[in-house]
């Protein structure tokens, strides 16, 4: 059984889904069904008092980029290549976020925060966090720590998963790629 301070790693998809919804109804995965329809994905379980209750998962959000004074959803989630120790960031429990930030029990939520990025100077970083992570300073954060791309999705999306904004595709998106938080290239993709 999953507790509520334990944090759940969205594995992208329906995975996310049972992870959330094992969260959400503090049951084993033998008193969990799940079914996937087109509007979303749908938990049935029994509960304490052997009521079965459904259970609903919302789509999942996605961390937010601002570059060039415009904000984009993002892809990437540099949150997670975050060193145990980061100076000005600091991680809290499950339930404290949920009593300081009551969001974050939505079930969009299912990694525990939304975070927004900004690149400025050729760098990256963190200007805002909310959830299981918080900024222990008012100023941005370089992100010293993040050695890889974030991929910004553009235009219309062509497929829309219903649960999942990651698993959404576009016509094009745009790689920024950093080595220790500074931006060492940039381009398109198809």
């Amino acid at each position: 059984m999953l507790g509520s301070h334990q944090r759940i790693r969205p594995a992208y998809g329906d995975s996310t889904a049972v992870l959330m919804l094992l969260k959400i109804c503090q049951c084993g995965t033998s008193e969990l069904k799940i079914s996937t329809a087109s509007n979303g994905i749908t938990g049935t379980y029994r509960n304490r008092n052997h009521t079965l209750q459904e259970v609903k998962l919302s789509r999942q959000t996605r961390d937010a980029l601002i570059y060039k004074g415009r904000r984009h959803d993002t892809y990437s989630e540099p949150l997670y290549t975050l060193p145990v120790s980061f100076p000005g960031i600091k991680r809290i429990s499950w339930d404290e976020a949920e009593n300081r930030y009551p969001i974050i029990a939505c079930t969009a939520f299912a990694r525990g925060y939304m975070a927004v990025w900004k690149i400025a100077d050729g760098m990256l970083f963190l200007i805002s966090v909310r959830g299981i992570y918080e900024m222990t300073t008012p100023n941005p954060i370089h992100a010293g720590w993040y050695n890889g791309k974030i991929e910004v999705p553009l235009g219309a999306a062509s497929y829309t998963h219903p649960m999942d904004a990651f698993e959404d595709e576009y016509p094009q998106y745009t790689n920024y790629q950093f080595q220790k938080g500074i931006l060492i290239k940039s381009g398109g993709s198809k």
